[in-house]
């Protein structure tokens, strides 16, 4: 899942996904339960899978 704001981030990993942190307008901080990207379009179809764990 991918989430740009703080609640956003929180929400999803409550839900037990996997998260992605984009930020947009809010600084969001590092933390353990989700990974950080500074945009988009550094994520490649490979992190995703990584992310998953599955193999391709």
């Amino acid at each position: 899942m991918f989430e740009d704001v703080p609640t956003g981030l929180a929400s999803a990993v409550a839900s037990g996904a996997r998260v992605v942190g984009v930020p947009r307008d809010s600084e969001l901080l590092p933390d353990p339960a989700w990974t950080l990207v500074p945009t988009l379009t550094c994520v490649r179809l490979d992190d995703l899978f990584a992310l998953v764990g599955r193999a391709h």
